[in-house]
């Protein structure tokens, strides 16, 4: 188990929450923290952030675009409120330029995506558990 993992499984101890319902919970955070992270030239960057349930979801829509992130944000809801019981939720992007855009390659994100994203919710939780909530 690595350390995100065992502070999520800290935080439900604590606060008798149902690892379901924190993984949801803090999966459509991510989710929506990438989505709005992301740098938007056409929108097909935040058209293309997926929610898989247990695995990557590899989809790649070339056409699609989603200034806002609106969309990808509603579906990728969607997916979490449908899955049954979300122990490990991926989100991904096909794009072929979402690593170049992760490593920083854009003025809009220059220190990426997720890796600042994931930072923030490993401190968030953290904080959350010292704080004894």
């Amino acid at each position: 188990m690595g350390a995100f993992e065992a502070d999520i499984t800290k935080f439900c101890r604590k606060t008798g929450l149902r690892v379901e319902t924190v993984v949801r919970k803090v999966a459509l955070d991510a989710l929506r923290r990438v989505v709005l992270r992301s740098p938007v030239d056409t929108g097909r960057f935040r058209a293309n952030w997926m929610v898989g349930i247990g695995e990557a979801d590899t989809t790649y829509n070339e056409d699609d675009t989603d200034p806002t992130g609106a969309k990808a944000l509603a579906e990728g809801e969607r997916r979490l409120e449908l899955a049954d019981n979300p122990q490990m939720v991926v989100l991904s992007n096909n794009v072929p330029y979402a690593g170049a855009l992760e490593e920083g390659h854009s003025q809009q994100a220059p220190i990426g995506i997720l890796r600042p994203t994931f930072e923030e919710l490993k401190n968030d939780i953290r904080q959350l558990i010292r704080e004894g909530t």
